[in-house]
């Protein structure tokens, strides 16, 4: 059975627990919740994924790895 809107704030206002370790269920079922397709598999070229790698220049210059919890091409999230 879907997931409602209602059942997905109460399940989410009483989950405890560290993000890292809801971050992935939590993302997915509000991707059901509003009617999305479910991330695909990360890897190279991937446009809608999970933990999607990003660049980052600090001011100096410095290049460092960051990643996106949940990616979309063209999306902002």
């Amino acid at each position: 059975m879907p997931l409602t809107l209602p059942a997905f704030i109460a399940r989410w206002q009483a989950a405890h627990g560290p993000e890292r370790g809801n971050m992935q269920l939590f993302l997915q079922e509000l991707t059901q919740v509003l009617g999305l397709p479910n991330p695909e598999p990360t890897g190279p070229g991937s446009e809608y994924c999970f933990e999607k790698q990003v660049p980052n220049y600090t001011p100096e210059g410095r290049f460092t790895k960051n990643y996106m919890d949940l990616y979309k091409a063209g999306c902002f999230i």
